[in-house]
């Protein structure tokens, strides 16, 4: 049994020919805790996609260094306290530079961000200053389909021509000869210019099927399997496009993947400064499904990591509950005690697994979101009332919005 957490991440970037997402990316994000409190939040990850270092990298990167960054969110937090004396000040942009060996550098230079913002952690923690590191659990990425915000041909004008019919009508007319013919013979045309590099990198992301691959094989690259094919990426693409009634999903790995493995961030994971989070659960509903960081935290680094890296089940547990509710400051829950707020999930451990992501249209005015199940959860418990059952809702809504910090009642 375990009782409930959460955390939230943003995405705010795309760049050049692979992606670079927002926090956690570049390299990292913070936001000083306040209610008066010492302290302060970075968030903490791996730049890059899953591209080899042959590749080119980001064209333009604008944003603080992982050192600046760690400083500049020690400052806050000194500000708020009045307790510790400034050692670094001030920050610049970082751009890009022109030419292949200055980008490689500069990708070089990202690659160990996430170590310099631990060790600025590490520094702090010993100067009594408590910040901690929020890391997501997995990749950090976007999903592309007919039924999102972006796929490849979104911004193509015979696609734009066709993008308020039904899905069903849309994949009837791609299916046309003739309309593929044209448009793929067109290029995106859009204002924006994240956006056209947004479509631009799809040729980075994978196809999913059935299950969900978080940790897909380099292979497997859309673009690399349009070259093996013989197969300009568009072509290729077009025909992934319409399978599976047009509804099929392809996922693109931003940060936290460079490497191909999820080796740093289970480094990251181990910090003492550092705790789980950065799950986008309720944002950019038409390109991201982050609220399955929790599931996926338990099975893969709790359940099916190898010996080595495994989290034992009492420690993930208590990364998903009593870690993040004393970090928030909601103290009367994540732990099962006398006087605790009951807030408890009852799972089946050895069925845990995620399932692959859906579209509904279930928002107000028919707004679009993306879901995501999983199975294994035998009950889920709000303030005492049974709230779901074997995923399934029982139509009890005990929940209620919670303003500031919250002290454990008395027993």
């Amino acid at each position: 049994m375990a009782a409930g957490g959460a955390g939230a991440f943003d995405v705010d970037a795309v760049v050049a020919d692979q992606p670079d997402f927002g926090a956690g990316c570049q390299p990292c994000r913070f936001e000083s805790e306040r209610h008066g409190r010492r302290g302060g939040l970075v968030l903490c990850g791996v730049a890059g996609a899953h591209q080899p270092a042959e590749e080119p990298g980001p064209a333009q990167m604008v944003g603080f260094g992982a050192e600046q960054e760690a400083a500049l969110v020690a400052d806050h937090a000194q500000i708020d306290a009045g307790a510790m004396k400034r050692r670094q000040r001030g920050f610049g942009p970082r751009q890009g530079l022109q030419g292949r060996h200055e980008r490689i550098r500069l990708r070089r230079v990202q690659e160990q961000g996430w170590r310099k913002s631990l060790a600025a952690l590490t520094r702090a923690a010993d100067d009594g200053l408590q910040m901690r590191a929020q890391v997501a659990p997995r990749p950090v990425g976007m999903f592309y389909g007919l039924e999102l915000s972006f796929h490849p041909f979104a911004y193509h004008p015979s696609y734009k021509a066709i993008a308020r019919l039904p899905l069903a009508e849309r994949v009837a007319r791609m299916k046309d000869p003739a309309f593929r013919a044209q448009l793929l013979s067109e290029e995106p045309e859009d204002t924006n210019p994240v956006n056209l590099k947004t479509v631009k990198a799809f040729q980075f992301a994978y196809a999913w099927g059935d299950e969900v691959d978080y940790e897909p094989e380099l292979a497997k690259r859309i673009d690399r399997l349009a070259k093996a094919a013989g197969r300009s990426v568009d072509d290729y693409a077009y025909d992934l496009l319409l399978t599976r009634d047009g509804k099929a999903l392809f996922y693109l790995p931003g940060a936290n993947y460079r490497d191909g493995n999820l080796d740093a961030v289970r480094e990251m994971l181990g910090h003492p400064q550092s705790v789980m989070g950065l799950a986008d659960g309720g944002a950019h509903y038409g390109m991201i499904c982050d609220g399955s960081f929790p599931t996926f935290f338990l099975t893969r680094w709790a359940r099916d990591a190898r010996p080595a890296q495994r989290i034992p089940l009492p420690q993930a547990i208590a990364a998903l509950t009593s870690e993040p509710a004393r970090l928030a400051g909601l103290n009367d829950r994540g732990r099962l005690a006398v006087g605790m707020k009951a807030d408890i999930n009852v799972i089946d451990f050895d069925r845990l697994k995620l399932q692959v992501p859906f579209v509904r249209n279930d928002l107000p005015a028919g707004g679009r979101r993306m879901h995501q199940l999983a199975e294994g959860y035998v009950a889920s418990i709000v303030s005492g009332d049974v709230t779901y059952r074997n995923g399934q809702p029982t139509g009890a809504l005990p929940g209620r919005l919670v303003r500031g910090q919250r002290e454990m009642a008395a027993a």
